[in-house]
């Protein structure tokens, strides 16, 4: 019997606009707190591609917060002191698994970043902050990824199946661009965390004990980009919506007699959308189309209630 956990944000991304007269104390007092060992500074690395300045806030095990400060290029500013788009701080945080690694991280960040941003608080990030990067997830308990097919109802996107093992086992299943604005990923979570590769990283991943001795346990995730502020968080449409999800054994016992056993094959190792895309005659590809549509989901699928936790989902950034 497999269920699945509420919603959560696995990963979030935040800018924050800040006057030009404050650029400098912020990297005074960003140096006071390093001194004081509550930022790490980070001396190398990708971080420092677009940033002048890079710091680790730590929760915890191996849990962080990335702080990125003072845009490259600042001759070419806006009115606020921001170069060339990019705002004077960026965020970066699993908030997940920092509450898992510190159950009051948030308050860690307040006093962390109140040293930094005169009146940093709840309300200042509701209305200064821009989300740039949000990744919505929830787990699936006793639901292997290689029975699931997902089909996506949004025309631009495209989908991508990453096998795993000898045995073309499906380890994860992608639809949309990666680093585009819209991206679902669903993997087999016991094979991420035992293996520093997966999916589209890698189609020979070393399988652990972990993978081998527990329940499957499959993760669902959503990441969006660009979203707004927080305000347009609130009123954004349900991601959840753009995708209908199906098993392998629901799809041979509901569409049998209708779609030949190729059909299910190509779904089980190319993913629904590429063996549609094989179907040359377009009569035939909307009628199987069509019938996996009106496929009745699982029970533990179901957009609406997914999206209906998300005010849960955002209150928990912030230990509400």
């Amino acid at each position: 019997m497999s269920h699945r956990t509420r919603l959560f944000i696995d990963k979030l991304a935040i800018t924050l606009g800040v006057r030009r007269e404050l650029h400098n104390r912020i990297l005074a007092a960003a140096e006071g707190l390093e001194a004081q060992e509550l930022l790490y500074r980070i001396n190398r690395g990708e971080l420092l591609n677009h940033y002048g300045r890079a710091y680790q806030l730590r929760f915890g095990g191996h849990q962080m917060m990335t702080v990125q400060m003072n845009p490259l290029m600042a001759h070419r500013v806006d009115t606020e002191g921001n170069a060339r788009g990019r705002r004077f701080m960026r965020l970066e945080w699993n908030p997940n698994e920092a509450r898992r690694a510190n159950p009051q991280h948030w308050s860690q960040i307040q006093h962390v970043l109140s040293e930094l941003i005169p009146g940093f608080d709840i309300e200042y990030v509701l209305e200064h902050a821009v989300i740039t990067r949000i990744d919505l997830a929830f787990d699936l308990h006793g639901q292997h990824v290689n029975g699931i097919q997902v089909f996506s109802l949004l025309r631009r996107a495209h989908s991508g199946r990453y096998e795993h093992g000898p045995l073309g086992v499906t380890n994860s299943i992608e639809i949309g661009r990666y680093g585009g604005d819209r991206y679902l990923l669903v993997y087999d979570k016991r094979l991420q965390l035992g293996s520093a590769l997966i999916g589209r990283f890698t189609r020979a991943a070393r399988t652990s004990n972990l993978v081998r001795r527990t329940r499957p346990w499959t993760r669902f995730e959503v990441r969006l980009k660009d979203v707004g502020s927080f305000a347009e968080l609130d009123a954004l449409s349900n991601p959840f919506a753009g995708y209908t999800v199906s098993t392998i054994g629901q799809m041979g016992e509901s569409v049998s007699g209708y779609v030949e056993g190729w059909f299910l094959d190509a779904c089980r190792y190319r993913g629904i959308q590429a063996a549609l895309s094989t179907i040359p005659n377009q009569r035939t590809r909307t009628r199987y189309a069509s019938l996996v549509r009106k496929l009745e989901p699982p029970e533990w699928w179901s957009p609406e209630a997914l999206w209906s936790e998300m005010p849960v989902a955002v209150a928990d950034i912030f230990d509400r």
